[in-house]
């Protein structure tokens, strides 16, 4: 948190003059972008989120963890149960049960630069997901097909699957997925 030429590692920081990181607390990388640590249940820092800097004072009001590759925060109800709250659906501003998802453009869960950030229903929310891991191909969409023995294209849309052919090399199916993507799914960024 900055307040005129000196930058501080949190709001409390601040507001007890202190100067200075910690090791725990928020770095800025630049003007524009900042880095929060996300704690592990044990204390140790697992990950850190990218935030815009502009964010970084809101950011600094909670201790953030990692839990399913997010940054998230706990906050006890009425009734004393922890509610988890993630980081990226509150940047946005986004409540419990709207029926609105945050999807990540790049893909990578702990960026919440709101350049990297937009609000899309939860329908369309898997148009932007990447190559599932430990697929043969490198390309999402493409598999090797062992009874033609050729890489199979395909495409899912609305649920349903639709299949693109056959083809000799990898880089064609991917292609002609990458072109199927295009046409049907407006919400994918590859």
């Amino acid at each position: 948190v900055r307040k005129g030429f000196a930058t501080f590692c949190s709001v409390v920081c601040r507001d007890l003059g202190r100067i200075g990181s910690t090791g725990t607390c928020i770095e800025f990388l630049d003007d524009d972008t900042a880095m929060v640590p996300l704690h592990a249940r044990d204390g140790s820092i697992h990950a850190n989120a990218l935030i815009d800097a502009a964010d970084a004072e809101w950011a600094s009001q909670w201790r953030w963890g990692f839990y399913g590759g997010y940054a998230v925060r706990g906050q006890k109800d009425g009734d004393g149960r922890t509610l988890k709250f993630r980081m990226h659906r509150e940047l946005m501003g986004l409540v419990r049960g709207d029926g609105l998802e945050v999807d990540h453009l790049n893909g990578i869960r702990h960026d919440n630069r709101r350049c990297n950030l937009r609000i899309v229903a939860k329908s369309v929310q898997s148009q932007n997901r990447r190559n599932n891991i430990g697929s043969r191909s490198q390309y999402r969409g493409v598999g090797w097909h062992k009874h033609e023995g050729k890489w199979q294209a395909r495409v899912v849309v609305q649920g349903k699957r639709i299949h693109l052919g056959y083809f000799a090399s990898e880089d064609e199916a991917g292609a002609a997925a990458r072109a199927a993507r295009l046409q049907f799914l407006p919400y994918a960024v590859d």
